[in-house]
């Protein structure tokens, strides 16, 4: 870290030698997911800032769920999941993370902005041999994009970035618990197949892809963006390929990926409005082996759109995605039907506390609903349901404390959610509950 922070420095220093107004003030701490660059702050034409954010996460939580002991679907004494009959799972848990954000914000003699925004997160799952605790993780970049562009004909931005669709999305009602509710951190304290699924196109199967994004200035209190990406493949070295072909069994892979989207802001006497729109369209890539007995997928086909109403500190907000997807936004097999999603609540701001309420209502076709490619179990959607409640307080700068209560259920006919397997016996239905309580700093 002290070389990393030594080298920005230098670069920094570099940048701006010989322009005395171009020395950087000290800056505001700013919260944010996306680096430096999306401060808007922008250094004197000819200069370069280096921005270092940093964000540390510790947190207690404790979690029961439908998978805290096994039931059912075994095969010799051992669950599909692979644990043994009877396992209990422990429910109180203490985690903590870390995450870097660089960001390179330039301003070039002729006017041009130019920068870049980087994502660092750590991988817990990795087993170096060093021990517990520091040897088993890794550092990776989680987002990555460079943007060029003007005030006056907007930004364009490209690499593995958020697409237009997620940089506008409204009404999730995400921020009381500081990161999400059902799209934050409370939900890892429940069993991953009892924990709803996050299909609103701001998730990771939309930002860990490389695209092409532009976002238009505002013009009396509109803006617009669309994004193009190829396929659904990161083209990171090493990680990805920036190509795909048509592979045998490779039928629910997107391909030429778009969207556009359009937003408003402004004020109706005491009340302020944000409303949103969008459509995300795209191709598949064809399946080789198909054939009239195996299902063969469409693409995607889906309206986005959400709006906040705000009074003083009181804000109401609701978002609606659905069409032709599947969860994490995959395209649908013929036969499936189109999903139908909606996320909304309420939040009051007092000074530096926030509170507020989520409410989740997903009906989708379900990821275990497949066998080789042909839809089973009667095309039975699965229905998602989940409330949250919470509270965040400002109570230093770039320190928050927080509390989120998360309850929630799905239900697939004829599959068994816990172990991903058709089965009409057994867990149709699942049930989770959790409480976590943390504190964030962010610098």
């Amino acid at each position: 870290m002290r070389k990393i922070l030594l080298a920005a420095t230098a670069i920094a220093g570099l940048a701006t030698a010989g322009t005395a107004s171009a020395q950087m003030p000290n800056q505001p701490v700013i919260t944010t997911n996306f680096g430096g660059s999306a401060t808007g702050n922008f250094p004197e034409p000819g200069t370069v800032v280096v921005r270092m954010r940093a964000r540390l996460v510790v947190d207690d939580g404790v979690g029961s769920d439908s998978n805290t002991i096994q039931k059912g679907n075994f095969k010799s004494g051992v669950y599909v999941d692979g644990l043994p009959n009877g396992t209990k799972q422990g429910n109180l848990y203490f985690s903590e993370y870390a995450r870097l954000y660089p960001g390179f914000d330039g301003t070039a003699a002729n006017g041009l902005q130019y920068g870049a925004s980087m994502e660092v997160r750590q991988n817990q799952g990795t087993n170096l041999g060093l021990g517990a605790g520091s040897g088993n993780n890794t550092l990776f970049w989680r987002r990555e994009g460079g943007y060029i562009g003007t005030p006056t004909a907007g930004r364009l931005w490209f690499g593995q970035t958020d697409a237009a669709v997620g940089r506008f999305m409204t009404g999730t009602m995400e921020a009381y618990d500081y990161e999400g509710g059902w799209n934050g951190d409370a939900p890892a304290f429940v069993s991953g197949n009892t924990q709803l699924s996050w299909i609103f196109p701001e998730d990771g199967a939309f930002y860990t892809t490389s695209k092409i994004v532009y976002v238009s200035p505002s013009f009396n209190g509109f803006d617009f963006g669309a994004t193009f990406e190829p396929n659904d493949s990161t083209a990171q070295a090493g990680a990805g390929t920036s190509t795909i072909t048509s592979t045998p069994g490779q039928n629910t892979v997107r391909r030429n990926m778009f969207d556009v989207v359009a937003r408003y802001k402004g004020s109706f006497g005491p009340a302020a409005v944000v409303l949103e729109a969008g459509y995300i369209g795209s191709g598949v890539v064809a399946n080789s082996t198909a054939t009239t007995t195996t299902a063969k997928a469409k693409g995607l086909s889906v309206v986005d759109a959400g709006a906040t109403v705000t009074f003083g500190g009181l804000q109401f907000g609701g978002h609606y995605t659905g069409g032709a997807m599947n969860n994490n936004n995959n395209p649908l097999l013929q036969g499936q039907k189109n999903g139908t999603n909606f996320v909304g609540g309420v939040s009051y701001t007092m000074g530096t506390v926030i509170v507020g309420v989520q409410y989740i209502n997903e009906l989708n076709a379900g990821r275990a609903n497949t066998t080789a490619g042909a839809v089973t179990n009667g095309g039975q959607m699965l229905h998602e349901i989940g409330y949250g409640v919470g509270g965040t307080w400002d109570y230093a700068p770039g320190a928050l404390a927080y509390v989120s209560a998360l309850y929630g259920t799905r239900h697939q006919a004829g599959v068994d959610i816990l172990n991903g397997v058709a089965g009409s016996k057994f867990n149709n239905s699942t049930t989770a509950r959790s409480l976590q309580i943390g504190n964030v700093f962010n610098f």
